[in-house]
Parts: structure tokens; C-alpha cells; sequence
């Protein structure tokens, strides 16, 4: 029977890692933890760890206030033998491959309670990001099993960690930077995969807690001015975001009009667009598509914006206020409370005459989904009305 050392070199092979010597090191190192292991063999940082900030010493303290010392990883020369990667995270050759061990490594990291995420362009969750972009331009992201395991398991729930936690606000400027550029890199792969179809409901719910300026990463640096002069790239007047007037005594928040304008300059916003006015798109995907808009409606320009999505709202107000009691059945509906909410947040920004209509009819299809005596129908009124 083969030791739990063993085992571990044999999962390691597989894995891709061909110096035995450099994989036992490793393992001698991480105390035979395969995790540690992997992180050593690919020369990850330990990026963010919840509840602890490193220390100089060479001890690092966890959630319950202990701290264990540890040996510092070997160099990256000294256990793996260098690879040539090309700009999208890929090894040199003629195949396109997605950086699998990368993926490993990066949900060893994430997917634990005591999670520690890479937060620079050339680790883990940069080149898992990167190679994504890559393979969208090429209509392979979809059809790559490994890529969309990144895109539909891993990445949401490291964007959800990186910006939702408390730990936030314990993190330094380093951290917070580099968080910023792989909210850049999420932007570029939605921009690019939200051209092709399907319509990636899953991406643009990521792409919508990125453009949420409420949650904790946004809040923390919501002082923050834009890193560019997008009116250079645009031209005056012509951006699709905006920090508020001075005047108006409210927070710049230039990094999130920094992620929507980037958005828009590779052409998402125009691909949005063009979906929304499409005759035979699902209403799920209506909803997917108008939500991240929905979220930072507050920061985008009217004079940009405003024409792209007019006739989507009036489209969609139509729509509902036409649904009779036989389609309430139907579970391609219970999209609509939450499309309306994003409705009525650009309402609130471009058509506030249209406000009242949006929340009575609202009101009125979650009352009627209530009354419904199709089951699915009632949970997600209940569903919607529970929730603050």
C-alpha cells in the first residue's frame, strides 16, 4: 500500500510537476500538506490570506489570534525549471492550453475557509484570467473544460472573497491595487466573451458585483480618483461613466468609473446594446445583461448611455405590464422582480418620471405570483419580498 507521501507524488505527476526531487522537496517543505505543496511548486505568494496580515518575522497569524512559524519557499529556479509563457499565461507551443496547474493551485486557495488569494497579473488568478480572455477572442472559453470550470466555480468565488469580505479593510495599498488590476482583467474577459453567444448570465453576475460601488472593496477606496483621462480616449462628454460633479459633495469612486469606462472602450457596453435590442433574447438574459448596468447607473453619463438603453426599458415595462396568469407558470419569468429592480435604478438615473411605474408594477407581479397557484411562482415571490 502506498504511503500518503506517495500518494501525493503520484497525484503531483499527474498533475504535471516531473522533477521527483523538486516534489519532494516541496512536499518535505508544506509538512507533506499537498495544497502548500502545489503553491510551492508554481512559486505563488501567499497573496490574501483571511483574517491575518504577513508579518516580517516569518510568522503569520490565523483567525483565532495563533501564529505558526514557517520555513520560507525555496527559490522558484530551484524546484521548477523555467517556461517561456506567452502575453495570455500560455506555455510557448503550437496548442492552446488553459494553465490547468494554475487553476489547481488557485482552488486550493480559494475554495477553503481560510483562503489566501494571488492578487498579481503573473500568479494564479492572473493568468487563469488572462488565458480566459484569450481563449474568448478564439470562441474556445465555452468548449475548454477547464476554462469554464475557472469561469463558473472558481473566479466568482474569488471575486466575491476579494470584494464582499470584511477583511477588506484590512488589507494595504498594495493588496488593494492589485485588486484593482485583476478587476481590469475580469472586464476585458466579459468584454470580449459577451460579443459571442450564449449570453454568459454566469460572467455578467460576476461582472455585477464588480460594478457594485456598495460593496467593501468599492467602499474602501471609494475616494479614489480614475487612473486615466478617459476624455483623451473618448473624446470630451463622451465617457461612459463619470465621477459626480463636485459640487454634489459625493464620493469619486474613480476605480469603479475606471472598470465601466475600460468595459466600454473594449466594446461591451456596445455589445449590451446590440443583445438587448435582439427579438429572440430570453428574458434571464435581459435581466443579466441590464444588472451590472443597473448597479453603477448612478456613475454612468446619461449623454453616453442613456440613448443605448432607453428603448430597452420601455421594451421591458411593456413586456411585464402584458404578462397574463397562464405565463406566470412559465420559469423563465421569475427573472422579472429582478429585472425591474435594475430597471428602476436606471430609471432612477435616466427617466425618473418612469420610477412610480417601474415599483407599482413591481409590486403588482409579485402579488400576482403570490396569489399564483404554481408553486415556483409563489417561493420566488416570497423569495423577493423577504429579501431587504
Amino acid at each position: 500500500m502506498e504511503t500518503e507521501e506517495e500518494q501525493h507524488m503520484t497525484t503531483l505527476l499527474c498533475m504535471g510537476f516531473s522533477d521527483t526531487g523538486a516534489i519532494r522537496k516541496a512536499l518535505r517543505l508544506a509538512k507533506n500538506d499537498i495544497y502548500e505543496a502545489v503553491a510551492l511548486l508554481t512559486n505563488e505568494r501567499p497573496g490574501l490570506d483571511y483574517g491575518y496580515e504577513p508579518m516580517e518575522s516569518g510568522t503569520r497569524g490565523d483567525s483565532g489570534g495563533r501564529s505558526t512559524g514557517f520555513d520560507p519557499p525555496p527559490a522558484y529556479h530551484e524546484v521548477v525549471e523555467p517556461e517561456k509563457n506567452d502575453e495570455n499565461g500560455n506555455c510557448s507551443g503550437e496548442s492552446i492550453e488553459f494553465p490547468t496547474t494554475n487553476l489547481y493551485e488557485l482552488e486550493s486557495r480559494v475554495l477553503t475557509d481560510h483562503w489566501s488569494i494571488p492578487y498579481k497579473r503573473d500568479e494564479s488568478l492572473g493568468k487563469c484570467l488572462i488565458a480566459s480572455t484569450y481563449l474568448a477572442k478564439l470562441g474556445l472559453s465555452d468548449s475548454d473544460e477547464n476554462c469554464k470550470r475557472f469561469m463558473e466555480r472558481c473566479m466568482p468565488e474569488a471575486f466575491k472573497k476579494l470584494l464582499t469580505s470584511s477583511a477588506v479593510h484590512k488589507w494595504g495599498t498594495e493588496i488593494h491595487e492589485g485588486i484593482y488590476n485583476m478587476l481590469m482583467l475580469l472586464v476585458d474577459l466579459v468584454a470580449e466573451r459577451i460579443k459571442q453567444e450564449p449570453v454568459p448570465t454566469g460572467l455578467l453576475g460576476v461582472l455585477t458585483m464588480a460594478f457594485n460601488p456598495d460593496n467593501e472593496y468599492h467602499f474602501k477606496n471609494r475616494m479614489k480618483m480614475c487612473q486615466k483621462n478617459w476624455s483623451e480616449v473618448f473624446g470630451e462628454g463622451n465617457m461612459y461613466a463619470v465621477s459626480p460633479a463636485s459640487a454634489l459633495q459625493k464620493e469619486p469612486h474613480g476605480w469603479l468609473v475606471d472598470l465601466v469606462n475600460r468595459f466600454g472602450e473594449l466594446g461591451g457596453l456596445t455589445a449590451i446594446q446590440a443583445k438587448l435590442n435582439s427579438d429572440d433574447i430570453e428574458l434571464a438574459e435581459v435581466s443579466a445583461l441590464v444588472q451590472p448596468l443597473g448597479v453603477c447607473a448612478e456613475y454612468l453619463n446619461s449623454s453616453t448611455v442613456q440613448p443605448m438603453l432607453d428603448r430597452v426599458i420601455h421594451k421591458m415595462i411593456k413586456y411585464v405590464q402584458n404578462v397574463e396568469e397562464k405565463d406566470l407558470k412559465d420559469k423563465r419569468l421569475v427573472s422579472i422582480p429582478e429585472l425591474l429592480s435594475a430597471i428602476k435604478l436606471l430609471c432612477m438615473r435616466f427617466q425618473p418620471d418612469l420610477v412610480n411605474v417601474v415599483d407599482d408594477l413591481r409590486l403588482d407581479i409579485l402579488l400576482r405570483m403570490l396569489k399564483s397557484p404554481h408553486f415556483s411562482a409563489k417561493m420566488n415571490s416570497l423569495k423577493e419580498v423577504s429579501e431587504p
